[in-house]
């Protein structure tokens, strides 16, 4: 080998070493990025064949009824907390389990479902409950898992803690516009109307429409955002819980908000909201249990729901236990 082949040869080596090396860094920087570790621990979870869950979720704010009902000159309708929903369930390869208190129990298979409730034993029901009653939100694990796979979010917040003894990093993911509107329709996040306490009412029903875009004709996706909490074994990629709350923008109204008179000019907007600038700008940046912290000129003017699913005996649970 004479001396130039010998360089060639150096050359190379030295390369391809190189190139190794930037490959190394790469993978080692894309297994670090929280985001690609969140997405692989999505996709694991919804390759299990078996969860057990329960969720909680409650309506906190509901501004758009509060818009509507609003009295002359903007004057305010209380708002007040709708009721705790809570259910428990299993996941089971293609059956899917889900009561509600002591009373209502359905079962989905495939296409099929069934019902039962403390009057009735199992009969076929679709979208209902076995007593005719609309059914509170369905959690379905695996759909949960998949929506958040594909939503389009960042990771905001991250922290350590525990959930029931098992160490876990908790993080905080961010998912707004039409992505977060995604995420409700796709039911992996309740709407909270089971939770409002008028829901079966003809207005209130009208008024969801609305906010949502949908009955006269607005846009097909409402102004929301979610942020969720994943408390996430890294050692095991197991999600053991996840909570977080959805914040949707409350549609206009005609008439509603104070016009305010400045120098003898009218200005938009209600004189409460220059009275909250300085108390949003002392939110902005906070966090409380994982979730940032909203200031009240947002809750004023926004719909905002809480859920909480707890999970446990990932790819151990079955049915009837």
């Amino acid at each position: 080998m004479n001396h130039q082949t010998l360089l060639l040869a150096l050359a190379s080596a030295l390369l391809l070493c190189a190139t190794t090396s930037a490959q190394e860094q790469a993978d080692k920087a894309r297994r670090r990025d929280p985001v690609q570790k969140l997405r692989r621990a999505f996709a694991a979870n919804a390759d299990l064949k078996s969860l057990r869950f329960t969720t909680e979720h409650r309506t906190l704010s509901d501004a758009t009824m509060a818009n509507f009902l609003a009295g002359p000159l903007g004057a305010a309708a209380p708002t007040s907390k709708g009721r705790k929903v809570r259910t428990s369930g299993v996941w089971s390869g293609d059956l899917l389990t889900q009561s509600f208190g002591d009373r209502e129990q359905v079962v989905f298979r495939g296409r099929r479902m069934i019902a039962k409730d403390s009057d009735r034993e199992w009969t076929p029901r679709r979208g209902i409950a076995a007593s005719g009653n609309p059914l509170p939100f369905v959690l379905d694990p695996q759909n949960l898992f998949l929506a958040l796979h594909e939503a389009k979010f960042s990771v905001v917040h991250n922290s350590v803690g525990d959930v029931g003894g098992r160490p876990v990093a908790f993080y905080t993911i961010r998912v707004e516009g039409r992505s977060a509107s995604d995420l409700l329709q796709a039911g992996a996040i309740p709407s909270g109307r089971d939770s409002t306490p008028s829901a079966q009412d003809g207005a209130v029903r009208m008024v969801t429409l609305l906010a949502a875009g949908g009955a006269l004709g607005g846009a097909a996706h409402p102004k929301m955002s979610v942020e969720v909490v994943i408390a996430l074994d890294p050692a095991t990629q197991k999600i053991h819980r996840v909570h977080g709350r959805s914040v949707t923008k409350s549609p206009a109204v005609p008439g509603r908000g104070r016009i305010v008179i400045q120098g003898g000019a009218a200005l938009g907007g209600a004189a409460e909201d220059v009275e909250e600038e300085e108390e949003d700008a002392k939110a902005v940046g906070t966090f409380k249990d994982g979730l940032s912290v909203l200031a009240k000129k947002v809750v004023r003017k926004s719909t905002i729901v809480s859920f909480t699913y707890e999970l446990a005996d990932h790819g151990q649970a079955t049915v009837g236990d």
